[in-house]
């Protein structure tokens, strides 16, 4: 960078002029930054967005994840326990939710009422979360939401021992 002035010409450091415009300097940084913000705009412009991820996506499979993070059976059966207790937590935090946001609305408490149900959906993702995570690790596959989707007997997980 050199020193800018109000002029139109950039001085150096030993007082002689030079012919080049004085913002040379300001117009760089326009246009570094009009790169960075076109390439941040194409990171979250929605069109295209699935084809970027599935070129993006890492592919991994459930043995070579269980491999490269050094996991032992019980660590696995651990793994899964705690995602169906967590899942459990957060569908029983749901419907409680539910019932109470439903029971202020009732008593024209809309504020509060909304709150709950808006907290009772939050509740709902994580459990749809941790049960699907449970899924995979009791299924032994990465991926795979579709299959969750159409497996309803495991959106509510249930306990498992690894033999």
């Amino acid at each position: 960078m050199g020193i800018i002035t109000r002029g139109t010409t950039k001085i150096l450091k030993a007082g002689a002029w030079i012919a080049s415009p004085a913002y040379t300097p300001v117009t760089s940084q326009i246009t570094e930054s009009g790169s960075r913000i076109s390439t941040l705009f194409n990171r979250v412009n929605p069109i295209g967005l699935k084809e970027r991820l599935k070129k993006n996506a890492r592919t991994e499979t459930y043995q070579d994840a269980v491999a490269r993070l050094h996991l032992r059976d019980q660590d696995i059966q651990k793994s899964y326990n705690l995602f169906a207790f967590m899942a459990k937590l957060a569908s029983l935090l749901f419907i409680s939710f539910v019932m109470l946001g439903v029971y202020k609305l009732l008593g024209s408490e809309f504020l509060s009422g909304s709150q709950f149900l808006v907290f009772s959906l939050v509740h709902l993702a994580f459990a749809h979360r941790y049960a699907f995570r449970a899924f995979q690790i009791r299924s032994k596959k990465l991926g795979g939401h579709e299959k969750f989707l159409n497996s309803k007997n495991e959106w509510y997980p249930k306990t498992w021992s690894v033999k």
